[in-house]
Parts: C-alpha cells; structure tokens; sequence
C-alpha cells in the first residue's frame, strides 16, 4: 500500500513537471509569463524565435488569397529595397560581438527598428496585388558591434502579411553611423513561421497578451 502511494505522489509530481513545461512553451510565442508584456521595451529581453522552420512554401496560383513569394524571391526583393544603401559595410571585418545589454545600443534601437518597419512595409518591391503590405511581427537582437563610429546589429525578423498562411523568418545586419546613417548590407531568409504560430493579431510593443489567447 505505501508503495503505491509512493508511485502515485512520483508520477503526480512528473507529471505536474512535464505539463507545466509544455504550458509554458505554447505561450513563449507570446510571453514567457501571461502578466509580462508580449514584447519587453528592453530589446535584450525579446522572446527567441521558436517556431521558424528549414522550409520554403512555392504557391503556384497568385491569385490564390493567400500567396506570398517563396523564400528565394522574397530574400532578392528585400535585397532590391535595400539597394540603395551603401554597401560600403561589407569590407569591415567585425570580430568584437556583444551580447551584453547596453544602455546606449537600447537607445538607437527604436530608430533602427522604425527605419526597417517603414522601408518593408512600403517597398514596391514587395508589394502585392490586393494584399496588404508587410509588417514586422517579432524581432529579435541577437548580438552588435560598436567600431570606428558605426554600429553594427544583428536582426532576427519575422515578417508576416495580412491574411497569408505564413510569415518569413529573416535574418540581416543593418549599420547606422554617427550621422544617423542606416545601411543594410546582409540578408538571408532562413525559413517560415506558419500563421498559427505567428496569431492574427499584430503585434507591438505596448501590445499585452490577451488571457483568450492563452486558452487551450
């Protein structure tokens, strides 16, 4: 009999364990906690990008509501709206990366960030017909460098249209000098998060996760 009992309170507490990990995986999309904000002002506190996969998705009909432009073409076409910067950046060789938070590095991220918004979102290039134009979703500092007056992030991106069955997980590094310069100059798509994992509802910074969201 205590043995049983003893088996029963073990796999009660494996269990408990093992649900509340998967729980707090389905929410990390959103938040790591359901009180905590969607998207921290502190760009060194962002969520990781969990649900990007390795794939390309080549939709045949264009007209079809939900076509988008595979990865190949949508990575040329965001190198097409960048072309006009300077691409001067590629023959710096940057072997000081940071990881660390940095109060100054905060500061100009929001400059940075409205200047890749603004371009995507109005970029010929990428636009669609009676579609809407590309809003970033979730993004994502995984690291910079800081020499000779120009600074250098390293940008995780997803990309997402309205109404698509997926969005692009985008990676770019982007400069801005001290005369408040920005240069793209390196941009890979890496792969697609699909529309389940990405939500209907956009995204922001202010934005809180609703509690019907977290609902299973």
């Amino acid at each position: 009999m205590i043995s049983i009992l003893v088996f029963l309170i073990i796999y009660f507490i494996s269990f408990t364990i093992i649900i509340n990990q998967y729980l707090e995986h389905f929410v990390t999309e959103y938040n790591s906690e359901i009180i905590h904000k969607n998207k921290d002002d502190n760009i060194f506190n962002r969520h990781p990008i969990h649900n990007s996969i390795k794939s390309d998705k080549k939709i045949k009909y264009k007209n079809a509501y939900y076509y988008e432009y595979d990865n190949k073409t949508y990575q040329q076409k965001l190198i097409d709206t960048f072309k006009t910067q300077h691409c001067y950046i590629n023959q710096f060789s940057f072997h000081e990366w940071k990881t660390e938070p940095s109060i100054y590095i905060n500061s100009i991220y929001q400059r940075v960030y409205d200047f890749l918004y603004n371009t995507i979102n109005q970029s010929k290039y990428l636009s669609l017909e009676d579609a809407s134009n590309i809003q970033i979703v979730h993004d994502k500092l995984n690291r910079y460098s800081n020499e000779n007056d120009i600074i250098i992030l390293d940008l995780d991106l997803i990309l997402y249209r309205e109404f698509k069955d997926h969005g692009k997980h985008v990676n770019l590094y982007i400069s801005i000098n001290k005369n408040n310069e920005f240069n793209v100059f390196f941009i890979n798509v890496l792969g697609i998060v699909n529309e389940d994992k990405i939500h209907s509802h956009f995204v922001q910074h202010y934005d809180t996760l609703e509690i019907s969201y977290a609902t299973i």
